[in-house]
């Protein structure tokens, strides 16, 4: 078996692992080895932001995984979108920059995650930014990651707005501030009409560097582990077995779904669930794959009388003229997300002071991810909201279907299994159909397609939710991190009880923040990697 020295591997090339590759290997004393399941980020639509419906949906840049059948939910298995391609999710997301309230790091810490409250990791989100908006206590520029102004040019945003604060909402400047509370544009991850993966951000500039090595194609199959120490990794690509050995440290950030998928198929994880499946145990830790949280989402649908949404971009003279502004100029249409605003709302169920749903406005009428671009694409002038349980109660797992890398792990999401997330959905959507129907926005609103004039009392509106809401791809918490005898992975994100292994993903949040994954994702890499070179030059 061919095999490949280095100092650090990296296992994982989405949005944490490309940037703790690229900050480790910043030191050119470091060997560092990037692996990456899917095929490099070389598509040109990729960087194109309003192309999201196309990239979005393709199947050769996405696990494409399902859910178990939800018991609360009908029974239904539920897609679940997860990048599988370099930059991970964050080449294929909605570009949406969000990094949820100071009090869920706050909670981070008080659970025992030691340094991670919200002042301590705020440095590191400014680290990462490029913003517009110039710098701040909230925001940085000169990083490597460009940060902008979410921005629309249909006419429906600025309705959508003008109703909402007629209603008495409030319209926040800046959710990644001391504001976030109310409807705005959200910031996105989009600099100069291109979409800023950490792919494009990070690992582009850092390839030109003769320390690092980014292998795509390549499937981890097993960690390698002697002596109580992680050594290396097997994995697959184009057929043969290779073999990476790392000195130093191993990272795994395989993300939420395959982080404990790779643990267990590796020997790590609860005894009680490896040994029937014939994988030899070593290292019994039973959190492996338990804790797993979501965002349940939930679709509102409008259509309007006025051509004022994303339909008009079906014309076909309006498309090419589209298509061409963004050639020339990068502006236009598919210089910018198209999920560009939404907000973040307090209910009558929230357990503090801090917003406990987050909302987005789509200005169109747009179908399910996994029915195709065709299905996906609004067939008349609407437009679209999407309102998340922004805290999740209920708790679910990850585990084996087999020993087969290649095999998707069991998703079992648990969704409403606690009663107190569907409740906070609900309000949810009865505080959006309130912004909506609330007066200014309803002569242009012809009717609601979801939920529909049928569902009026909250028994309706409960059946309407179970029957139709999906998840958010905001997987977190399987690995958990924190000083407790049942965490996986200690505040430095060590993997406890062996040494030379971290991970570093959302699967190590202990909790679930109210907001959009990716920044936070970020900002779990630069802190993976700073703390990993600290302790390098302690040693």
């Amino acid at each position: 078996m061919s095999f490949i020295d280095c100092d650090y591997l990296v296992i994982g090339g989405g949005t944490a692992g490309c940037v703790v590759a690229a900050r480790l290997s910043e030191n050119p004393d470091n060997r560092v080895v990037l692996l990456e399941a899917g095929e490099p980020d070389s598509n040109p639509l990729i960087a194109v932001p309003g192309a999201l419906p196309i990239t979005g949906t393709a199947g050769r840049f996405n696990w494409s995984s399902y859910t178990e059948a939800e018991p609360e939910m009908d029974g239904r298995k539920l897609f679940m979108s997860q990048g599988r391609v370099l930059g991970g999710s964050s080449s294929i997301n909605g570009m949406v920059y969000t990094r949820g309230q100071p009090l869920d790091y706050d909670q981070w810490r008080d659970l025992g995650a030691i340094g991670w409250g919200f002042e301590d990791v705020l440095p590191l989100f400014r680290k990462s930014e490029d913003n517009e908006r110039g710098a701040s206590r909230w925001h940085g520029v000169g990083g490597p990651m460009a940060v902008s102004r979410g921005k629309s040019e249909l006419p429906i945003c600025d309705e959508f707005f003008a109703a909402a604060s007629a209603a008495g909402f409030p319209i926040a400047e800046d959710f990644n501030s001391d504001q976030q509370e109310g409807f705005g544009y959200y910031d996105t991850t989009v600099g100069r009409g291109r979409r800023a993966s950490t792919a494009a951000a990070f690992i582009r500039p850092a390839r030109r560097r003769k320390n690092l090595l980014v292998i795509t194609s390549a499937l981890a199959q097993r960690l390698i582990v002697t002596g109580g120490r992680a050594r290396g990794c097997e994995y697959l690509q184009h057929g043969s077995v290779r073999e990476v050995r790392a000195s130093r440290e191993i990272v795994v950030c395989n993300g939420a779904i395959r982080s404990p998928q790779l643990l267990m198929l590796s020997g790590i994880g609860p005894a009680a669930q490896l040994r029937p499946l014939g994988i030899g145990v070593v290292h019994d830790m039973p959190g492996v794959g338990a804790n797993l949280q979501n965002h349940v989402a939930c679709k509102l649908q409008y259509t309007v009388n006025k051509p004022i949404t994303g339909y008009s971009y079906l014309n076909p003279a309006r498309a090419l003229r589209t298509g061409l502004e963004y050639v020339l100029t990068r502006g236009g249409y598919l210089g910018h997300s198209p999920t560009p605003m939404g907000g973040f709302l307090r209910t009558a169920h929230a357990t503090n002071a801090a917003p406990d749903v987050q909302l987005f406005l789509n200005p169109a009428l747009v179908g399910k991810l996994d029915q195709g671009l065709w299905n996906l694409l609004p067939k008349e002038h609407g437009f679209s909201s999407f309102v998340n349980q922004g805290r999740p109660y209920s708790r679910g797992e990850i585990r084996l279907a087999s020993t087969d890398a290649s095999d998707q792990p069991r998703i079992i999401g648990n969704y409403f299994s606690d009663p107190r997330d569907i409740e906070v959905l609900a309000d949810g959507i009865e505080m959006m159909r309130e912004a909506v129907m609330g007066g200014r926005l309803r002569p242009l609103v012809e009717r609601e397609v979801l939920p529909g004039e049928a569902v009026r009392d909250r028994a309706g509106l409960k059946t309407f939710i179970r029957q139709n809401a999906g998840n958010h791809f905001h997987v977190a918490g399987t690995c958990r991190m924190g000083e407790d005898a049942e965490a996986v992975v200690d505040s430095r994100l060590r993997v406890r009880g062996l040494d030379g292994l971290r991970v570093a993903d959302a699967s190590i949040m202990p909790t679930l923040m109210n907001g959009n994954t990716a920044a936070p994702i970020v900002m779990i890499g630069e802190k993976a990697a700073e703390m990993i070179l600290a302790d390098q030059a302690r040693h």
